[in-house]
């Protein structure tokens, strides 16, 4: 890390800004190996291999000692420590080299609304960055600065893959406690990140916080499938999604507590399955039937083969590696950017589950917000089209 990091910081125990240095050992400007320490509460923080780990359990966490520190036994760190490890499997292990043979510019605009052009000169927070395929994109537009976060060992592989990215700073940190003072960013985006928490909504307040006024806050959240209430349809989808909740999801959180290398395993079976499934749907009408009550009442999730089979490996993975996978309502997601009075105008792209919403002087209580539909491109159509198949 650069010292310029501390114009941002605040940290996550107190939200104090007050944070200090000690250097144990630097080289080109860059802070490889020390600690931060919070003037107001205490608490260290050490930073290793050039990233500060700023979650107020790191030193305990890393084996570290003296200090002020909260100890790692707290049921949230206990859900954390899972996230760190398992999904840090997924996106070192399995997405890295993936990655950054996506069209991530075309995804990133598809995704916020904006243009590549929007990110440069400003300052840029990206909140889950995982293997860093957009904090990349977004420096390459000419951000002024760009601050990309994870909670786990996925921003090591992103620093490792980023060599040559002089306006990128990485650091690892939790999401339900970014480690930043309040609008400091032009730009925030947290892409496919805030459905994998215990909390959304929290997630999404917190995140928020961080925008500029006039800037912009990009989500991207998973939401629930609409039920026509007044159609035969919704018996049938409202008892598939008991099912998925009943059997599937409870499968689901058993598997991401195993080993990488079993999960790994299990979601190429996965591929291999769905894979068998579309050679049954084209084998008439007794295989469709077929293909529709192995995808319903199979025991697990899969996706579909969209593209080459390290994606969907990749794809399962993903479901697979984290203790939480929630869906909300489009009426909640809307009500989040509402309720903060700060947003004057949100913008859905496609599937209507990426969400940009423009930071702006509050809203009066009667002053109503701006609700505006941006077709772009389909992402699955830019990512297959991204990936050497």
């Amino acid at each position: 890390m650069k010292l310029r990091l501390l114009d941002y910081l605040a940290c996550p125990a107190c939200r104090s800004p007050r944070l200090s240095v000690a250097p144990l050992k630097e080289s080109s400007e860059e802070i490889e190996t020390g600690t931060i320490t919070c003037s107001d509460c205490g608490v260290k923080y050490p930073i290793i291999d050039g990233i500060p780990r700023l979650f107020p359990e790191a030193r305990d966490y890393f084996h570290s000692s003296g200090g002020n520190s909260v100890g790692t036994t707290s049921p949230h760190f206990s859900t954390l420590q899972q996230t760190i490890e398992n999904y840090s499997a997924y996106q070192g292990k399995v997405y890295a080299p993936l990655a950054d043979r996506l069209k991530n510019e075309e995804i990133l605009e598809a995704r916020s609304g904006l243009l590549m052009s929007d990110f440069a000169g400003s300052v840029c927070i990206d909140a889950g960055c995982g293997v860093g395929r957009f904090a990349r994109a977004m420096a390459r537009a000419e951000a002024q600065l760009v601050i990309a976060f994870d909670a786990g060992y996925a921003v090591d592989v992103a620093r490792s893959q980023s060599g040559d990215y002089a306006n990128i700073e990485w650091v690892q940190a939790d999401i339900m406690r970014p480690p930043f003072r309040n609008e400091t960013a032009d730009r925030v985006i947290s892409i496919g990140v805030l459905n994998l928490t215990g909390t959304p909504d929290l997630g999404f307040q917190n995140l928020s916080k961080l925008v500029k006024r006039g800037g912009t806050f990009t989500i991207y959240i998973h939401l629930c499938e609409y039920i026509p209430w007044n159609k035969l349809y919704s018996v049938k989808t409202s008892l598939g999604r008991l099912y998925d909740i009943a059997v599937k999801e409870r499968l689901r959180r058993l598997v991401a507590k195993l080993p990488d290398g079993t999960r790994l395993s299990i979601c190429r079976s996965l591929w291999r399955f769905r894979c068998f499934v579309v050679w049954m749907e084209k084998r008439g009408a007794p295989g469709r039937l077929l293909a529709r009550l192995l995808l319903k009442f199979g025991p697990m999730y899969s996706d579909k083969p969209l593209e080459s089979a390290e994606s969907n490996i990749a794809r399962n993975f993903d479901c697979y590696s984290t203790p939480n996978q929630h869906t909300n309502e489009l009426s909640e997601v809307i009500d989040w950017f509402d309720k903060t009075r700060r947003y004057r105008r949100i913008r859905f792209t496609p599937y209507r589950q990426s969400v940009t919403g423009w930071a702006d002087k509050p809203r009066e209580d009667n002053e109503p917000m701006l609700i505006e539909y941006y077709p772009a491109k389909s992402i699955e159509s830019i990512e297959a089209a991204g990936v050497e198949v």
